[in-house]
């Protein structure tokens, strides 16, 4: 609530600023006075801009005279050049005579009449024999100058001068066209050497440059004062009687200022500044009167103000009210929400146990360790989906059948023939991870069931293409028009029931080979899919075969052993560094090896997630074969993993093997 304002006597309402806007106007005008006064004529403007002129002409003038004396310099050479020229060409035929006759006399006055030549400092002839015939030396009139001295090194090139005369016959024929014979080349009767003083000439070209400075001097002189003069009357002298009116204005009452009268500057932007300046000054005047206006109507600004304030509070105890009623409805969805969370929770309860009881199937449809059972030879698997299930899934069967006898290719590997009483490792890693990987990991289980069980299919070629047509068949990918698009990468290993000679076919997924002395070969496989609808079924797939040697460690494993982020600075594992890691963990039992090679994944990943599911099977041919007494096999004891989302079978066949000592291959 506003209180009422008491109305001031008739004195106090008077405003007090014209007042002091006139004492401010006159210590203004004051201070600018003085100001004005102490600009001396140095710092004046009519002094800077004299300065500058003459700094701008004598630059450009100089400029000038440098230019010009650089054409007389080029233009004296070019005559000194002419001159000397034509000099020769006329005493060439008494230098021809004096040299063909061997005349001491007339070449005398021959060098004596070449005497007279500006500049000269020496001139010789010579016969053909190299004898002087006669010679000169001149010495200046006067020593030279330090400047003519300095400047001398300028005509080096222009000074020496050498005539070879010839016979005169050979040069008539020469100059008809003939071609010169070795008789008419030997007629040379002598030389004419001269020699110029390059002293004699910088002192030329000074006495010239001399004159040019001089001129160039006195036109600075005048042109710099003709120009200050100009600029004086034209521009400075209206610019000072402009600021001095300036000068003059009364801040109280700046639309009372008159401009003043320049003449010569109607038209121009002299005139134009004085003129915008007065209507300047007309218009601050406006403003002054302005802002007394709207000082006026801020008063009435505020009253209407106040006025809204008092009809806007009550609008907003009327918003309060409504506030409360949306805060009760607030109330009511947030139980809402707490019942529906609930639910939910319930849910995910049920979906988490149903995940559960799925891991328990996928876990139940993996080999038991005693499918299969080589000789020598130690088997151990490392499976980790990413989640509860996952899309990496492994197989091991024992093939039926008897042994055939052992075939080699070209370059002794062993190949596959017959298939009978081989082991079959299988590794798949299907589209995907979690529940969907692992409805695909159901799929290819049941396709190689029908494969090994139905087909008899065992050769590893015929069974990666039988697995991509029958994925594509269950999945109705072999439809133009299917919806699904859904595959996986498959490797088949086989090795015969000594564990010695093993036949390797893959699509997509590689097998890492390491010897006792640490070198490492990589079979790679087809570069393939299986049952991707997108995809072409795959071409010829390669059959690897290879025999191992006591201590060779065989690495089946998924992309997702090798795709993992981590390292300083991040980067990607791959397979070289994978390799790297699997050397700097080898230990002598093969369980402990590939717990140290787990552990030194998990350190290189660090804080980063890993990214798929993880699988490798490792198989290693024992050191000394196995006595059958001590036949054991620790993985079919029937002890669950420690993780719950790790799977470990390990397989030893090789009682007392001394896998302490590392022995070469072979």
């Amino acid at each position: 609530m506003t209180t009422p304002t008491k109305p001031l006597p008739q004195s106090q309402e008077q405003d007090p600023r014209p007042s002091l806007i006139e004492s401010q106007s006159s210590n203004q005008r004051q201070n600018q006075t003085r100001l004005r006064a102490r600009v001396s004529y140095w710092r004046g403007l009519t002094f800077k801009q004299a300065a500058i002129t003459l700094m701008a002409v004598s630059l450009l003038s100089f400029s000038a005279g440098a230019l010009q004396l650089y054409l007389q310099w080029r233009d004296l050479r070019v005559d000194l050049r002419a001159e000397i020229d034509r000099v020769l060409a006329l005493v060439r035929g008494s230098a021809t005579e004096a040299a063909y006759q061997m005349h001491p006399e007339l070449a005398r006055q021959l060098i004596d009449g070449l005497s007279a030549l500006p500049a000269l400092a020496s001139a010789e002839l010579r016969d053909n024999f190299g004898s002087i015939l006669a010679e000169i030396q001149l010495a200046p009139a006067s020593p030279p100058s330090a400047l003519a001295t300095t400047l001398a090194p300028a005509f080096a090139d222009v000074i020496h001068y050498r005539l070879v005369l010839h016979d005169t016959d050979s040069m008539t024929n020469s100059e008809q066209g003939s071609q010169p014979d070795s008789q008419q080349i030997s007629d040379t009767l002598g030389t004419l050497s001269l020699r110029l003083s390059p002293d004699i000439l910088a002192d030329r070209f000074l006495a010239q440059a001399s004159t040019n400075l001089l001129v160039t001097t006195v036109q600075i002189l005048l042109v710099s004062a003709l120009v200050v003069a100009l600029f004086y009357w034209m521009i400075t002298r209206p610019i000072l009687r402009l600021s001095d009116t300036i000068t003059a204005v009364d801040p109280a009452a700046p639309g009372h200022w008159r401009p003043p009268r320049l003449r010569g500057h109607a038209g121009d932007e002299l005139g134009m500044l004085n003129q915008r300046i007065a209507d300047l000054l007309a218009a601050f005047q406006r403003g002054l009167h302005q802002r007394d206006t709207a000082e006026r109507d801020l008063r009435a600004l505020t009253e209407e103000l106040e006025d809204r304030v008092r009809r806007r509070t009550t609008e907003l105890q009327r918003v309060l009210g409504d506030l409360n009623q949306q805060k009760t409805a607030l109330e009511h969805a947030f139980r809402e929400l707490d019942s529906t969370h609930a639910k939910l929770t319930e849910t995910n309860a049920q979906v988490l146990a149903s995940i559960d009881y799925a891991r328990r199937i996928q876990n139940a449809i993996l080999p038991a360790p005693e499918r299969i059972a080589p000789r020598d030879a130690e088997i151990l698997v490392h499976w980790e989906p990413l989640q509860a299930v996952g899309g990496d899934w492994y197989w091991f069967e024992s093939l039926p059948g008897q042994q055939s006898n052992q075939q080699t290719d070209q370059k002794g590997h062993w190949t596959a023939g017959q298939q009978g009483g081989q082991q079959l490792i299988l590794l798949a890693d299907c589209t995907g991870h979690g529940v969907p990987g692992a409805l695909m990991t159901l799929v290819v289980a049941s396709a190689l069931e029908r494969i090994l069980h139905e087909q008899k299919v065992y050769d590893p070629v015929n069974i990666l293409h039988a697995l991509d047509h029958l994925v594509r068949q269950r999945l109705r990918q072999d439809h133009e028009h299917t919806q699904a698009d859904d595959g996986l990468e498959a490797a088949v290993l086989c090795l015969d029931p000594d564990g010695i000679h093993a036949s390797f076919a893959s699509a997509g997924i590689a097998l890492i080979r390491l010897g006792m002395d640490d070198q490492a070969r990589v079979y790679r496989g087809a570069h393939a899919q299986l049952g991707y609808a997108s995809l072409p079924p795959p071409g010829q797939i390669e059959r690897h075969g290879f025999s191992l040697a006591p201590g060779d460690l065989c690495l089946l494993l998924s992309d997702g052993m090798t795709d993992q982020m981590g390292g300083e600075p991040t980067r990607l594992l791959g397979r070289r560094r994978f390799i790297e890691l699997l050397k700097q963990s080898r230990q002598p039992k093969l369980a402990d090896w590939i717990q140290a090679l787990v552990q030194s994944l998990a350190a290189y990943r660090g804080h980063q997630a890993r990214r798929d599911d993880m699988t490798l099977i490792a198989v290693r041919k024992t050191l000394e074969p196995a006595n059958p007494a001590d036949k054991r096999r620790p993985g079919s004891s029937g002890k669950s993993s420690k993780h719950p989302q790790a799977r470990a079978v390990a397989m030893s066949v090789a009682a007392g093997a001394r896998l302490g000592r590392r022995a070469h291959p072979g």
